[in-house]
């Protein structure tokens, strides 16, 4: 198993109390109305909710020191009202997107995750999750880990100039199979 380079991803410690951001997390630019303790959970005693009536809402944690130029996993379980999102963001500038990925709306859990290559020119990111409208999304067992190799394939993620992955490895899948979205079938 792989080093979680994230604090309190399970989101198990809440100092400030239920009704506060969970320790290690703060709100992105745009504040949630809301972020609570939540025992509707994927795992563990707690989860994090974040409610909004506003159009964009993010929780996040801030992760430094990181390999300029490494490859990297993120991933969390993620349910709500409304889409719920994972976004991966420049952490010198936490505005810019490097890569992200959606869940469904719905009253199931999902996990939603990325790989990415972290620029040059970074050794920090803003590890976020929320979502865009009015609702409630909840968040339990965030991952970020360097990216492991599968053995007998390329390591390949190819992404478009808005940081998007065109292409990804599937570790859910049955087969461990590529899935690759503009690029074709990897064999």
């Amino acid at each position: 198993m792989a080093l979680n380079l994230l604090l309190n991803q399970n989101f198990e410690q809440w100092s400030n109390g239920p009704s506060s951001y969970p320790d290690h997390w703060e709100a992105t630019a745009w504040p949630p109305t809301s972020v609570a303790r939540s025992t509707t959970i994927q795992d563990g005693t707690y989860a994090m909710s974040i409610t909004d009536t506003g159009t964009v809402f993010f929780a996040k944690q801030m992760v430094y020191q990181l390999t300029r130029g490494g490859k990297y996993r993120a991933s969390c379980y993620l349910r709500g009202s409304i889409t719920p999102t994972l976004v991966i963001r420049h952490g010198s500038d936490s505005q810019t997107q490097i890569a992200s990925g959606s869940g469904t709306a719905d009253d199931q859990w999902h996990l939603v995750y990325v790989y990415f290559t972290l620029p040059s020119t970074e050794n920090s990111i803003a590890f976020t999750v929320g979502s865009e409208g009015s609702g409630t999304i909840l968040a339990d067992n965030a991952v970020l880990e360097l990216a492991a190799v599968p053995k007998g394939k390329p390591y390949v993620i190819v992404f478009d100039k808005t940081g998007t992955p065109l292409c990804e490895f599937d570790p859910e899948s049955a087969d461990r199979a590529w899935r690759l979205n503009e690029i074709g079938e990897a064999r």
